[in-house]
């Protein structure tokens, strides 16, 4: 690979870092999700390579390192190794080893390495950042889109930032957030915040859990997906595994094939369940702790279930759905993100969330960045439609959803009773042409004859009753030839019924 090879925003990475080698032994590289980090990583392993030094890449976790080896040797690369437990790749003299994490700071450091590549580099390991740190001679260089965590200044030197989640946004390398978020659930008795992973304070996973597995709730997050989720691919992110089963528990009892991921699913299973989501038989896939980095399949849609103050958590789950369309796919214009737990609230829209230099630990960094969040919050609230729960775009005035219009200079926030995040309660429905309501009605009485084939009676009254709920209006002067249902419209029947159920367990 030669450096024209790399895109012009790549390039630039690398000259920054040329610029910055001699004065520093430790360079920290802030690009986001799309990017293209390992191709940028593949470009400075085979430079080190070329004149005779020697590079480890370090992951931090076992499906990247084996998406690393694949990818690099994608690119050219023949002098490669792994270091992985026991792993058959191990060539101790390769110059270019990619080593598991965990693995690499249970063993000596490799002696006559020269350069330590750090992928995800907000994960803090005392061990890795002592060789870092202690290690004579040795150049580092880190690579990460969330470089948040307080004690990132203390240990990388120079802070290289090529370019703005925005500015690949404009290059077409990733594609925008059609974001839908309702009034945030409510946190009483919210414990003190805890340190997580990162460093930063978070809410405790097991309160998040009590507050996000309320039974309406879950119920909600159904009912939305089938109402506005359009079908698409989706991952849902879970506060605890308890959490997760409930949530895949309801969308099985839809019919919507539903799996659930965690830290402790086995390599093999992970494996499988990929497949199935990668070929579409799981349509939705909730995990805990799993799909924050390293899985970059056609994810076109994603359901934040997991309360958290953490930006890092927040951009390093939700940029998952920020890729383009893969080639041979259907167009992809936006990722549908719908935020049941209220993030968006308190840290905004992901793409949004930039900085400009490492955090030094300093008091007065913390009273900055702290100030930052708070502007951001009220930002967030303006900008959300009190009708409908999207958030529109800056300058926005009347809703793109569902049209509404605020009053001049008002704060678009008030309690949403239904926790939906379209309205229920007195909803009209708009911009349906006579063509598509008679189109729904035979699609209706198409899905009728397919349940009498199965067994089970329709009624007509109950035709009826779905029409009018979808519509608002009852049929008149209507066709009476059926024709096979849409997924769309099956989604649509699915609603209703749940919608219908919910109002007679309230009587």
């Amino acid at each position: 690979m030669k450096l024209e090879d790399l895109r012009p925003r790549q390039q630039h990475a690398v000259n920054l870092l040329r610029k910055g080698w001699k004065q520093h032994d430790t360079h920290l590289i802030n690009a986001p999700c799309g990017y293209g980090k390992t191709a940028l990583a593949s470009y400075l392993c085979e430079s080190f390579s070329s004149k005779g030094m020697k590079a480890v890449f370090c992951a931090p976790y076992v499906t990247l390192v084996n998406q690393t080896f694949e990818r690099f040797e994608q690119y050219g690369h023949t002098d490669l190794s792994v270091i992985w437990r026991r792993d058959a790749r191990y060539r101790k003299n390769c110059r270019v080893q990619i080593a598991s994490a965990d693995t690499l700071i249970r063993r000596d450091f490799p002696d006559d390495a020269e350069v330590l590549i750090v992928d995800e580099a907000h994960l803090r390991r005392e061990k890795l950042i002592e060789i870092i740190k202690e290690k004579p001679g040795l150049k580092t260089i880190g690579l990460t889109a969330t470089p948040f965590p307080p004690w990132m200044g203390s240990v990388y030197q120079n802070f290289i930032k090529p370019c703005t989640t925005r500015e690949l946004l404009e290059d077409g390398l990733l594609v925008p957030f059609d974001i839908r978020s309702p009034q945030p659930p409510k946190m009483d008795g919210c414990p003190r915040l805890k340190k997580n992973e990162f460093g930063e304070l978070d809410i405790p996973d097991d309160y998040a859990a009590k507050v996000m597995g309320d039974a309406k709730i879950v119920g909600d997050i159904l009912d939305n997906w089938i109402k506005n989720g359009e079908n698409r691919p989706t991952i849902g992110f879970a506060p605890n595994v308890s959490t997760a089963n409930a949530y895949a528990l309801e969308f099985l009892r839809a019919g919507i094939p539903t799996e659930v991921i965690t830290a402790n699913t086995d390599l093999m299973e992970r494996g499988q369940i990929f497949y199935r989501f990668k070929t579409g038989r799981t349509k939705v896939l909730w995990n805990v702790g799993v799909l924050g980095a390293g899985f970059d399949d056609d994810v076109r849609c994603i359901i934040w279930a997991k309360m958290t103050k953490s930006e890092i958590v927040w951009m390093q789950g939700t940029m998952r759905g920020s890729r383009p369309a893969p080639k041979g796919a259907p167009p992809k214009d936006d990722c549908l993100l719908f935020d049941h737990a209220g993030t968006y609230w308190s840290l905004g829209d992901p793409c949004d969330i930039e900085y400009y230099e490492l955090h030094d630990g300093t008091k007065e960094t913390t009273e900055r960045r702290a100030k930052k969040k708070e502007k951001t919050e009220k930002e967030a609230k303006q900008r959300i439609c009190k009708a409908c729960g999207h958030v529109k775009a800056p300058g926005e005035f009347a809703c793109s959803k569902c049209g509404f219009k605020p009053i001049a200079g008002e704060i678009t926030v008030e309690v949403d009773t239904t926790r939906e995040l379209e309205p229920v309660k007195g909803e009209k429905k708009k911009g349906l042409s006579q063509a598509e309501k008679v189109a729904f009605y035979q699609e209706l009485l198409g899905w009728q004859v397919e349940q009498a084939k199965k067994g089970k009676v329709v009624g007509n009254n109950k035709i009826l009753g779905i029409y009018k709920g979808y519509t608002g209006v009852w049929p008149r002067n209507m066709p009476m030839e059926p024709i096979p249902p849409t997924q769309e419209t099956l989604n649509k029947i699915k609603h209703q019924q749940i919608k219908y159920a919910k109002s007679r367990s309230r009587k």
